[in-house]
């Protein structure tokens, strides 16, 4: 006896229906186009969720950080050089106004 499922969600996709259904919730939620933004945002700072098809839930022990974060703190590396806080020279005195200023 097998406890395989014959069928799979895929096999049970119906793209029709599923846009049916999608203009019936528009209708009834007009005010759900409103949360459009949200979709660009995850598509512009996320989008590396989709891509590698996770889903992150933890919110509570911690946050994702979004690609223009990742991008700017890069930038900040390559443009910049920080020393040893515990050190005396410019490049320590710059490690310690950033921490500051953070």
């Amino acid at each position: 006896m097998s406890t395989r499922a014959s069928l799979t969600a895929r096999d049970l996709f119906d793209p029709t229906g599923q846009a049916q259904s999608q203009d019936s919730f528009l209708a009834a939620n007009p005010s759900f186009a409103d949360t459009a933004i949200l979709d660009e945002l995850r598509t512009s700072e996320y989008g590396r969720l989709d891509a590698s098809g996770d889903v992150y839930l933890d919110y509570t022990g911690g946050s994702l950080y979004a690609a223009s974060q990742l991008e700017e703190h890069l930038r900040l590396l390559r443009e910049t050089v920080y020393g040893n806080p515990h050190s005396v020279n410019p490049t320590t005195r710059r490690s310690s106004s950033s921490a500051r200023s953070a």
